[in-house]
């Protein structure tokens, strides 16, 4: 299940980064939105399950509030290097559509990373089977 949902937040991180000014909401934003959203749901319960597999069951609740804090924190800090990126790149004398072009740059480095977790995510999946 990590590796489907990791692969459709990909896909939906990928249709993301080719959309236009004048793409419709429905199906070219809503859609690739909803596979985002629908990916990185379905990878965070086996990350969730992964973080506290083999802990002891005194321990759980520490090893569970510990996975869902990084989770958060994660989230928290991307989005503000995202933003200091952002901010750090584009200024008021770049042109709209310059804007677009960066902003599609910016979707496919998130959707490279994303492959890149994926990658790993089997890499991981494939050695822990094979002991």
């Amino acid at each position: 299940m990590l590796m489907a949902g990791l692969l459709v937040a990909c896909i939906g991180m990928l249709w993301l980064s080719r959309i236009e000014p004048d793409t419709p909401f429905l199906p070219g934003l809503a859609m690739p939105i909803i596979l985002l959203g629908l990916g990185t749901g379905a990878a965070l319960v086996p990350l969730a399950i992964t973080g506290v597999a083999g802990v002891a069951s005194d321990d759980a609740g520490a090893a569970s509030g510990l996975v869902n804090i990084t989770h958060y924190l994660g989230g928290a800090l991307g989005t503000a290097v995202m933003i200091c990126i952002a901010r750090w790149t584009i200024s008021a004398t770049i042109a709209p559509n310059n804007v677009r072009h960066i902003l599609a740059h910016a979707l496919s480095v998130s959707a490279t990373s994303a492959a890149v977790a994926f990658l790993l995510a089997l890499f991981v999946t494939a050695s822990t089977m094979r002991r």
